[in-house]
This record gives structure tokens, sequence and C-alpha cells, in this order.
């Protein structure tokens, strides 16, 4: 007595499948690397460098120990002294 077995699956139809099974893996991994890479903070992390890096540094320079020129009622530098 034998086992039935049935005929052999076309070579396209299991061509198709195993590039169907690859393109379908391929999503998932993607998306949980994706949201591992959001969740773990480092998307953050590289926005907030890239912001950063486009705002320009203030190069305004400013004595700490000069006299606050918002009060009216200090009195002005003594002269000969900026």
């Amino acid at each position: 007595m034998s086992l039935v077995t049935p005929p052999p699956t076309p070579l396209l139809i299991r061509l198709v499948a195993w590039i169907g099974a690859l393109l379908i893996s391929g999503w998932i991994v993607y998306l949980v690397f994706n949201f591992g890479y959001y969740a773990s903070g480092l998307a953050l992390v590289k926005e907030e460098e890239k912001l950063r890096r486009k705002t320009p540094i203030r190069m305004e320079f400013v004595d700490p120990n000069a006299p606050d020129r918002s009060d009216p009622n200090q009195a002005p530098p003594a002269p000969g002294k900026p």
C-alpha cells in the first residue's frame, strides 16, 4: 500500500510564493526595527542633533561684571571706562 502524493506545484507558483513571502517578511522586519528606533528615543536624539546643526550659535559676548543698563537709577559709568 502506498500513500497518495499530490502532484508537484508548478515552478512559477512556487517562485511567486517565495518572492511574496520574502517581501512580507522584509516589511515586517522593517516595521519592527522602525518601531524600535522610535521607541528607544534615537529618532529624537537625531532630530535634536540636526536642529542644533541648523541653529546658528549666538556670537554675542557680554561682560558678566558690567552693570545692568536696564536700571535707570544706576549711576553712569565713570569717564574713561566703557
